[in-house]
């Protein structure tokens, strides 16, 4: 059965400081990443950017997950890595809904006043002639907040993993 929505140009602000913040964590996580891929193939960041430059999430974690099979790290951290990498594969699809996806809220009759306002998600995947017959999910800023928190548990084991690698490279310094 088909709903009438209401297609909003952007979410309420309630929404946009968290999906900010999302979009800001993972620009933060892809760096570590890169990072981690410049030290494993053992290439600086002058070189590793020439490498990772322009590609997505996708390619750049199949290229770590090869990278850390193939390295000398013990198997249970080889294990726990690997599974921290599906894992952002996984977040990628939420990242990517909520950093592009349409926001609408249901056409009602009435509104209710006690329950809590929360926006539908509309994403579709294929081609544009299919994209106003989406998926739907209601997503609460609450729920954003805390796929923000584990973005940044992932950059944080990434960042804690490269700090152990042997010849990783310093962060740059923030330029004024």
């Amino acid at each position: 059965m088909a709903h009438l929505v209401n297609i909003h140009s952007s979410p309420p602000m309630s929404y946009c400081k968290f999906i900010g913040r999302v979009i800001c964590l993972w620009a933060n996580l892809e760096f570590q990443v890169e990072r981690l891929i410049w030290v494993l193939v053992g290439i600086g960041p002058k070189e590793g950017r020439l490498l990772t430059t322009q590609m997505n999430i996708r390619p750049k974690l199949e290229i770590l997950k090869g990278l850390v099979s193939h390295s000398a790290m013990d198997e249970q951290t080889k294990k726990r890595f690997l599974s921290i990498i599906k894992a952002i594969n996984k977040a990628n699809e939420t990242r990517n809904m909520l950093a592009h996806g349409l926001w609408s809220t249901k056409q009602a009759r009435r509104l209710r006043k006690s329950s809590p306002r929360k926006m539908q998600l509309y994403w579709s995947r294929g081609s544009t002639e299919h994209r106003l017959l989406p998926r739907t999910m209601e997503v609460s800023p609450l729920r954003i907040k805390e796929f923000a928190e584990q973005i940044l548990g992932f950059s944080v084991f990434m960042s804690l993993t490269l700090a152990g690698l042997k010849g990783a490279p310093a962060a740059a310094p923030a330029k004024p």
